[in-house]
């Protein structure tokens, strides 16, 4: 692993971080919430049949958001979501990105 960075290099990366991130802002923005949403709810529940603790509740809170917010986001009462939110959902199904991100609503 490497531990020193020249600045050259770090703004290189940081760079490329920020394209990414917009890739990934851009897409979410393309794809109805409500999408991204049953995509992220059919993983729960799959998930739930390997492993009960993964509630919405669960997946709410270890995400940041309550469940409230979690079943607004689901049912289309709120719009919002924020990459940031969407990514931590991600790694709590332990899934990838482009598994939540699909249109129609079926990854």
């Amino acid at each position: 692993m490497r531990t020193k960075w020249t600045k050259e290099e770090l703004e290189c990366e940081l760079k490329r971080e920020r394209m990414a991130d917009k890739e990934i802002d851009d897409t979410i923005q393309s794809i109805p919430i409500t999408d991204i949403m049953r995509n992220i709810e059919r993983l729960r529940k799959t998930r739930r049949k390997e492993i009960p603790m993964y509630t919405q509740e669960y997946l709410a809170r270890k995400s940041g958001i309550s469940r409230g917010t979690y079943q607004n986001y689901l049912h289309g009462e709120k719009d919002n979501l924020k990459v940031k939110t969407l990514l931590q959902m991600v790694d709590v199904l332990r899934c990838d990105i482009a598994d939540v991100v699909k249109k129609g609503g079926e990854a």
